[in-house]
């Protein structure tokens, strides 16, 4: 997130290679910035 001003709109996969996407999701909630951003998390998993 850094060197871009502003996001609309979090589009955010829960299984990436580098990190789990609860914890990028975790990390946008806990900044003041970024809180009340709209994320839409999506998994190709066929967990339920």
């Amino acid at each position: 997130m850094r060197g871009v001003d502003r996001f609309d709109l979090v589009t955010l996969d829960l299984q990436m290679n580098e990190m789990h996407g609860l914890e990028v999701l975790q990390r946008i909630r806990s900044r003041v910035e970024t809180a009340a951003l709209p994320v839409i998390v999506a998994t190709g998993s066929n967990d339920p």
